[in-house]
């Protein structure tokens, strides 16, 4: 049996990436089409039985039209041939009770071989190359799973030890009661004891529940995918327990993660073989440039890229965007400069390097925005309104 296990697709997006004036929307929303359809390929390819989708589909609670139609295209692509599981995670559900989720439609439409799990449960599925059970996991809110009687008179930290302990106690029945008949696998949107944060911590929405590791490390269990932490990691083997990562870069503390999905392959003793299946993403690149004017770490065509510069006060105020225009010429888009000056300072016959970092407020301002994810359009009509504040401040 084989599946195909991606995750944290987070549908619009759009950091670094300009706006395209006929369709109001960020220009990298083509990165992640590009994304989506080489999932579609890979399953193609591989002849995948079953698709696993471990949740976080859009970036935010309420996606607009064109992300949810870009989405919903691969779903009907991808379950052509087979069953594809979509896990809800903490970017997929609503912020107001009983209101649907970003996933809901799915279920509406009856899609036959189309599966959305928002509570734990046990899906039993029977696919061309035999029976399949999967244990899920979405990820869980207070409001969904406890009743209001057992919040009151408690703490919020009471409040999260009785959730996740009666998850635990929910999802162990499920796993009690599995059969042996084919494999079974987990499917979890959620912090698993022992994994690796990364750059989600600045888009995330909700607060964690970390699952103990030997909650899921059962020998039940053939596999384990994993969704909500965006950086590709093992956490646990006999039985795999893996988060497949994001599938596109969101910004520079991603810059050396690879992208991609997993291929899982259950052989009839089911003895499970993984493989890392890396995706063509955008690139980004932080060209250190040192002392003096050096050549960037590869070609920037295409890139998204930012620059740092250090070294003395006179160097670094005196590089400007006019030397370095010839080399970001065919870059996908510019982040900015980064100027840190480095003094020496001698103390007791001793030289030390004082590292300053420049405190230009329009840049500082640019790269807070960015940060935070604000809308390019948002964030250009901030800096109009801030130059007057910077202007005046200068000249008094």
């Amino acid at each position: 049996m084989k599946l195909l296990h991606f995750s944290d697709l987070h549908l619009g997006m759009e950091n670094y990436g300009h706006i395209d004036p006929e369709t109001g929307l960020s220009k990298r929303f083509s990165d992640w089409q590009r994304a989506l359809q080489q999932i579609i390929d890979l399953a193609n390819d591989h002849d995948v039985d079953v698709v696993l989708f471990t949740g976080d589909a859009f970036k935010n609670r309420d996606p607009s039209p064109t992300y949810q139609n870009a989405f919903a295209k691969a779903i009907k692509e991808l379950s052509k041939d087979r069953h594809v599981i979509l896990l809800v995670g903490n970017h997929d559900l609503p912020n107001i009770e009983n209101k649907a989720h970003t996933l809901e439609i799915y279920n509406s439409l009856d899609l036959p071989r189309v599966i959305v799990s928002k509570r734990i449960e046990t899906l039993s599925i029977e696919t061309k190359s035999g029976p399949l059970q999967v244990v899920t996991w979405p990820w869980l809110t207070r409001n969904h799973f406890l009743k209001n009687e057992e919040l009151k008179g408690k703490t919020l930290e009471e409040i999260d030890n009785t959730l996740l302990n009666k998850a635990i106690q929910l999802f162990e029945q499920h796993i009690a009661v599995l059969d042996n008949k084919g494999p079974s696998m987990a499917m979890v949107h959620a912090t698993v004891m022992g994994g690796t944060f990364g750059s989600e911590r600045n888009v995330m929405i909700g607060k964690d529940l970390i699952i103990p590791l030997n909650v899921l490390a059962n020998k039940k269990l053939s596999y384990v995918a994993c969704g909500h932490l965006h950086k590709h990691q093992i956490i646990h083997s006999e039985p795999y327990i893996v988060y497949a990562g994001s599938l596109e870069r969101i910004d520079f503390g991603e810059e050396k993660e690879e992208k991609g999905c997993v291929l899982i392959d259950i052989d009839e003793s089911k003895k499970t073989n993984i493989t890392f299946i890396p995706l063509k993403v955008r690139d980004f690149v932080t060209w250190k440039i040192e002392n003096k004017l050096s050549p960037p770490p590869q070609n920037l065509q295409d890139t998204i890229v930012r620059i740092v510069l250090s070294g003395d006060k006179n160097f670094v105020n005196s590089l400007t965007i006019n030397d370095l225009k010839d080399f970001l010429k065919d870059v996908y888009y510019f982040a900015g400069i980064e100027r840190n000056i480095i003094e020496v300072q001698e103390k007791n016959g001793t030289q030390a390097k004082i590292l300053t970092k420049n405190t230009n407020p329009k840049e500082q301002l640019k790269k807070y925005l960015v940060q935070k994810d604000y809308k390019k359009v948002l964030q250009e009509k901030v800096i109009t309104s801030a130059e007057f504040l910077f202007s005046s401040t200068e000249n008094n």
